[in-house]
């Protein structure tokens, strides 16, 4: 009887330890040679046992065997879930503080390339420290067909150029200029034709990043950032103001999931009165839902709008929509238009765009 027990004991173990260690089917085969030879039976003596084959081969049909785990860990923390090892906490973003214009961030460190084109919403994000984006309109147009004077009136913008520059890990410098705006005005009356060309207005800015800046990765995370900027009156006669204007923007964005993105701008401008002196608040704000349909192209549906503006046909309204196509890690070309919703608003605007980082 002792001899009994003691292999009864013997054979228990090393049933565990096969399902601990071994694939269900191996252990099986494993676990009938072992009867066998404990019992002294023929090698085909279980196979023919209708109740132990069945037991046996039970791995095969019964859930909780077919989907036992693979490894000696997965099998413990699946029979004793309460202790199972919880999953390794995310590591930490690498420490890029010490990076700055003049000790540009590794090419292995940089984040994705994230351009603030071609819709009206700002990302967030920022260019890393040491590198530079530029951000073109190869070619703007943009037409109203009544405008205040009850004319018509059309845009051309080539080559409208954002210089973006990564001064720190969490700061960059933006610079906007555009060097050739021709502006085309038909009278309603009589037909007649005026024409402006020449260098637009000059803006520079910073952006901000408070928060965001390397964790924005997974859905559920946030970045946070702000954008204050100037208009420097540099427009030839016909094309833009002549007063020094600005603003300041608050950008937010929330990753929805892996391939959907909210951003939301709002922003307060400071505008010069067209009819008297001193200057009028505006408000300008942007909801911007970013769709990635492939790895390499994306799009974006948005709703911008202007209130508290001077104009005599109210509040501007629009939705924009486009096309951006990544070409390697470090180029975008893009396409869309901003199409108007309200009376002050352009007609249409479409447009034809290219980024580049460098």
């Amino acid at each position: 009887m002792y001899l009994n027990l003691k292999c009864s004991v013997a054979l228990l173990l090393s049933i565990a330890g096969l399902f601990m260690y071994a694939p269900a089917s191996e252990a099986q085969s494993l676990i009938k040679k072992t009867l066998s030879n404990q019992l002294d039976l023929p090698d085909n003596h279980l196979s023919s046992s209708s109740a132990l084959s069945s037991l046996l081969d039970s791995s095969n049909t019964t859930p909780g065997l077919a989907q036992m785990p693979k490894t000696a860990t997965d099998r413990l923390n699946s029979t004793f879930p309460r202790y199972a090892q919880s999953p390794a906490p995310s590591s930490p973003p690498p420490d890029k503080s010490q990076y700055n214009l003049f000790n540009p961030t590794p090419k292995e460190l940089l984040r994705e390339f994230s351009t603030d084109r071609p819709n009206l919403a700002t990302s967030p994000i920022t260019v890393d420290a040491g590198h530079f984006y530029t951000e073109t309109d190869v070619i703007n147009y943009t037409r109203k067909g009544v405008d205040e004077n009850g004319d018509t009136t059309e845009k051309f913008l080539f080559g409208s150029t954002t210089l973006r520059a990564g001064l720190t890990n969490n700061v960059e410098f933006r610079l906007l200029f555009q060097p050739y705006n021709l502006v085309r005005t038909t009278s309603r009356g009589t037909g007649e034709v005026q024409k402006s060309a020449g260098f637009d207005t000059l803006q520079p800015g910073l952006k901000i990043n408070i928060y965001g800046n390397d964790t924005y990765k997974k859905p559920g995370d946030t970045a946070f950032a702000l954008f204050p900027f100037i208009n420097i009156p540099t427009a030839q006669k016909g094309l833009g103001g002549n007063s020094v204007e600005g603003g300041l923007t608050t950008l937010f964005i929330y990753k929805i999931s892996n391939e959907l993105d909210i951003e939301v701008n709002v922003e307060l401008d400071a505008i010069k009165n067209g009819a008297s002196d001193g200057y009028h608040i505006e408000s300008a704000n942007v909801v911007s839902l970013d769709y990635q349909i492939t790895p390499s192209l994306g799009t974006f549906f948005e709703i911008a709008t202007r209130f508290n503006n001077e104009s005599q046909l109210g509040a501007i309204a629009t939705f924009d929509t486009g096309l951006l196509l990544n070409i390697g890690n470090d180029t975008q070309i893009d396409l869309g238009a901003f199409i108007g919703l309200t009376h002050g608003a352009n007609d249409i605007n479409p447009y034809l765009g290219f980024s580049k980082r460098f």
